[in-house]
């Protein structure tokens, strides 16, 4: 598998916004626990709040395109926030499908998951993307 970070003009969310979703589901979250005293869920509650206000009023379209440098920082956000998990975990479950199916266990060398980026390095859709540009990204 080769997962392949860019960032597309037609992105769905904005980086602000995920990271807002985020932090209201991990409220919700933390108001599903049973064993909450009534001063912790009244804080929580004031939490969920804040954090929904602060969605609510943040513009979800950007005014302005986003640089390359924006680009990679979402793209290092991304590695950080979702793949850092998601990889190691995806790779323990296959090597547990190999050794139910095969009873071996998968080599430690192997590389079921590659990484490549676009971000940067779009020079002929994008004249202000120069060599330093990539470099920089």
């Amino acid at each position: 598998i080769e997962l392949v970070l860019t960032a597309h003009p037609t992105e769905v969310s904005r980086r602000t916004l995920i990271q807002k979703y985020d932090d209201i589901n991990a409220c919700l979250s933390q108001l599903d626990q049973q064993k909450l005293t009534p001063r912790e869920r009244q804080n929580a509650l004031a939490n969920l709040k804040q954090q929904i206000s602060s969605a609510w009023q943040t513009d979800e379209i950007r005014q302005h395109r986003p640089t390359p440098v924006d680009e990679a920082k979402w793209g290092f956000a991304t590695i950080e926030q979702t793949l850092w998990n998601a990889v190691p975990k995806f790779i323990r479950e296959l090597n547990e499908l190999v050794q139910e199916n095969c009873q071996l266990n998968l080599p430690l060398n192997i590389a079921p998951v590659r990484f490549a980026s676009w971000m940067g390095g779009d020079r002929d859709g994008n004249p202000n993307v120069t060599h330093q540009i990539t470099q920089e990204v």
